[in-house]
């Protein structure tokens, strides 16, 4: 793989902290999608970046009832959102969580790469998750919902159903991409 620090987007200061930043990203040369997983890079807009993910074994992975029931619940489409349902769900999404990045929707929806679960209660759009798949990997790139309806543990709820498309596609892992959070 090739590997590019880009310093032209990156700063610092070495005269007082010693931090230097750049922001580093890989292309693959050779390499399939499930390696440069495997290795720690994560896709991100045609390029690969290295972050902590959150990787789940399948065949370890297990569900209780509680979001089993809660899944009978959601109706999951297997469609992209459109702009107004994503822009509605991103702005919802945003202000519960206290983003502030509103271009990773538009760069989500723009790319055709992704497939997509739109998930649906009573009718209405709640949410909606955009991922990869690959060979032997599943990827959550971004997930997505209202926050309107607390009881649906939609968070939970996709993850579960994320995790059955992986396993029926033969996945062997399923990634949920950065996960720094604590």
């Amino acid at each position: 793989m090739k590997i590019v620090f880009d310093h032209v987007e990156g700063w610092g200061k070495i005269c007082r902290s010693d931090l230097i930043y750049a922001p580093c990203w890989a292309y693959p040369e050779g390499e399939s999608s499930d390696d440069m997983l495997e290795a720690g890079w994560l896709p991100w807009q045609g390029r690969w970046f290295p972050a902590r993910s959150v990787r789940l074994e399948l065949a370890a992975v297990q569900f209780g009832r509680t979001v089993q029931k809660c899944s009978r619940k959601i109706q999951a489409l297997d469609r992209r959102p459109t702009i107004s349902e994503m822009e509605y769900v991103a702005r919802l999404y945003m202000e519960k969580k206290g983003f502030c990045s509103p271009h990773v929707f538009k760069e989500i929806f723009d790319n055709p790469n992704y497939r997509y679960i739109t998930f649906s209660h009573n009718n209405k759009v709640v949410g909606f998750i955009a991922y990869l798949l690959f060979q032997r990997s599943f990827v959550g790139v971004q997930f997505a919902w209202d926050y309107e309806t607390p009881q649906l543990s939609l968070g939970s709820v996709s993850t579960y159903l994320e995790v059955e498309i992986a396993r029926r596609e033969g996945c062997q892992h399923y990634y949920m991409m950065g996960g720094y959070e604590v």
